[in-house]
């Protein structure tokens, strides 16, 4: 995340490492959501691609505005204000958080350790419950309660939301329909999921707008973002699919 500028008077006056690792999870990564689910559960009517040592590829494209820059690997890739780089996201594993079982997944930029999240399908979708941020220096966050990212029916004009338990942290989503979208992977009939956060409360407020979609069987082949700090607009940019390829 950028620290000039708006932004970087909101990063140094947010104190909580974890609330720094929650905004930028949610809003400049969240890639790895489709391919973290461990195996399904009767009943489950989500389609993920769910074997340990599946792939996607993607191209990542960031822009910070003028009076905001990048940090961490992120400035060290980006060109100026702009950053084109490759995303690689994989199932690595599974493990235990609590009692519960999470499929672990990492994911690098340009071949450098970047993010690793867990995550968990069930009956009625797909939850986050743990990040850990390498390009933040390790920030680990326990997500409590886990985040449903996904809801298993995914009919248009459902929504629901979330709100951290520890945290000035909530989301909003809404499946907003089907979409045919072209990304450099292929031509896919998605669905559109668009999601809304906000982060802290104001004048130093952040808000960062999502858009998903999602394709059974491959995953998320695109993501939009948009991130604001006291209604100002830090950053922008998105994520596209070039390749998958499931695990064995």
């Amino acid at each position: 995340m950028g620290r000039g500028g708006f932004k970087g008077e909101y990063m140094r006056s947010m104190r909580d490492r974890r609330l720094r690792g929650v905004l930028r999870q949610l809003g400049m990564v969240t890639v790895a959501a489709v391919c973290a689910v461990p195996a399904r559960a009767a009943g489950d009517t989500v389609d993920y691609p769910l074997r340990v040592g599946t792939n996607w590829t993607y191209h990542m494209h960031q822009e910070a505005t003028p009076g905001a820059h990048f940090s961490g690997v992120l400035a060290s890739l980006a060109h100026g204000n702009t950053l084109d780089a490759t995303l690689n996201t994989r199932v690595a594993g599974t493990e235990r958080i609590g009692e519960i079982i999470y499929s672990r997944v990492e994911s690098t930029l340009n071949g450098r350790p970047y993010m690793t999240e867990w995550f968990r399908v069930t009956a009625d979708g797909l939850y986050l419950g743990k990040t850990d941020d390498a390009d933040a220096g390790g920030t680990v966050t326990v997500i409590t309660p886990p985040q449903r990212v996904l809801t298993a029916a995914l009919r248009r004009g459902e929504t629901w939301s979330w709100q951290a338990s520890d945290a000035p942290v909530a989301a909003s989503m809404r499946v907003a329909g089907p979409a045919a979208i072209r990304v450099p992977a292929g031509l896919f009939q998605a669905t559109l999921v668009e999601t809304r956060m906000s982060m802290g409360a104001p004048p130093q407020s952040a808000r960062v707008a999502l858009d998903r979609w999602f394709v059974p069987g491959i995953g998320f082949v695109k993501f939009q973002t948009q991130t604001y700090v006291a209604e100002h607009r830090v950053s922008h940019g998105e994520i596209t699919l070039e390749g998958f390829k499931p695990g064995k």
